[in-house]
């Protein structure tokens, strides 16, 4: 290839890459946008949902020594029944970019609306209310289950290790 016609190809490639970037930053735009009007429609209706994404966490804390809410479900409990907010697991552990894009709306409008009701600060303030309340009611419970899952792991590290045959 001569050079001349090497000159012209860079800018071909680098215009290529950049309207290839622009269209997916449209894509995304789109995408969080449509979750802002999603939500803002909900919230109009008085419903305010935070939609989550992948693996669910355990609710039971105490599975292995005693039934009682994990901390963190007793939190969304909390959310729900006093303030009406609840949190929403929306999609599986594998997502694709548009989805993470409209939730990232959907949420950034219900917290907005959120703290508007409620104040600045909110989400704060409930997590430790809850965390007081949780502390509360089975703070003993966790200590225990925790010291006996800590003695569980002692008590396996002694066992010998399995010989192969």
């Amino acid at each position: 290839m001569k050079r001349s016609q090497t000159f012209w190809i860079f800018p071909f490639l680098l215009l290529i890459a950049v309207a290839a970037f622009a269209q997916e930053q449209k894509s995304r735009n789109k995408s969080y946008e449509q979750g802002k009007l999603d939500a803002r429609a909900a919230v109009q209706e008085g419903i305010y949902v935070i939609k989550t994404w992948g693996l669910v966490s355990p609710s039971i804390g105490g599975a292995v020594c005693g039934s009682f809410p994990s901390r963190e479900s007793f939190y969304k409990l909390m959310l729900k029944e006093e303030f009406g907010i609840s949190y929403e697991s929306s999609a599986g552990c594998i997502v694709g970019q548009d989805e993470v894009d409209y939730f990232a709306g959907y949420n950034d409008e219900t917290k907005t609306a959120v703290l508007g009701k409620y104040g600045l600060g909110f989400f704060d303030k409930a997590r430790r209310k809850a965390d007081a309340e949780f502390d509360r009611k089975y703070g003993e419970k966790q200590k225990a289950c925790e010291k006996e899952q800590a003695d569980f792991l002692e008590s396996v590290k002694s066992l010998p290790a399995r010989q192969p045959h």
